[in-house]
């Protein structure tokens, strides 16, 4: 006889399991990069303003002014997945 040990997550019943664990575990990922990301998103909205205010009539530096496009990017797609997770998860029980 073999003695040969088979992963958990091979067996049938524990598939569901671990799918569900990893689902449960990029949703709260993805929340937590949001809030970060949100809160960087402020911050370089903020240095933005004190660099228009601070500049004595001159534009601030090209880095600076479009420095809050990329969080904002980020925000939009962690934002629309977290949109849709509600959705997902009810289409998912239906099938």
């Amino acid at each position: 006889m073999s003695s040969a040990r088979v992963p958990f997550w091979t067996l049938p019943e524990n598939l569901f399991f671990a799918k569900k664990l990893v689902r449960i575990f990029m949703s709260k990922l993805i929340r937590q990069i949001h809030r970060w990301v949100s809160i960087a998103f402020t911050v370089t909205v903020i240095a933005n303003f004190v660099a228009l205010g601070l500049g004595q009539g001159q534009q601030p530096p090209g880095w600076v002014t479009y420095s809050p496009l990329l969080p904002l990017a980020l925000l939009m797609f962690t934002g629309l997945y977290l949109f849709t997770l509600p959705y997902a998860s009810r289409w998912r029980r239906r099938t």
